[in-house]
């Protein structure tokens, strides 16, 4: 199996569901999580040990990103069959903090003497600190930017 398919994602009556086409359980899918069209928040089935193994890492990250996408909608009109319609995320309550793609987020730092910015990944500050500047100065944090 090509591992460029190997995520399945299914609309289902209550949410997306998100499966492995690699591996089964029970005579189908191995099932990896849930996204609830209600609530808009994603329900994992499997541990966050499985999350972080090379086995699932690649779908868990293409699972955050898709579920990036839909956060954006929330609120909005979709068609969750050909016969219905519905707002996406009608009882979420806020706020609700969900984790997201590093992909899908960016970090600003200026170097004060020039004024440019600089945009980053949040893994930067983690392996490497604050960034510096041309100036060989520590760059000032601005702000954090996400997709939409």
């Amino acid at each position: 199996m090509n591992e460029n398919e190997r995520l399945f994602a299914g609309h289902y009556p209550t949410g997306i569901v998100y499966a492995d086409r690699k591996y089964e359980e029970n005579g189908d899918y191995k099932f990896l999580a849930i996204l609830s069209y209600d609530t808009a928040e994603l329900k994992w089935y499997i541990t966050d040990e499985e999350k972080k193994s090379l086995k699932f890492y690649a779908l868990v990250e293409e699972i955050l990103q898709d579920h990036g996408v839909w956060l954006r909608k929330v609120g909005q009109e979709f068609n969750c069959s050909t016969t219905q319609k519905m707002i996406f995320g009608y009882s979420r309550k806020e706020p609700v903090w969900t984790e997201m793609s590093n992909n899908d987020i960016r970090h600003v730092w200026m170097d004060e003497e020039s004024g440019e910015e600089t945009y980053l990944s949040p893994d930067f500050y983690s392996d490497n600190g604050t960034p510096i500047g041309d100036t060989g100065m520590d760059m000032i944090y601005v702000r954090t930017e996400v997709l939409r």
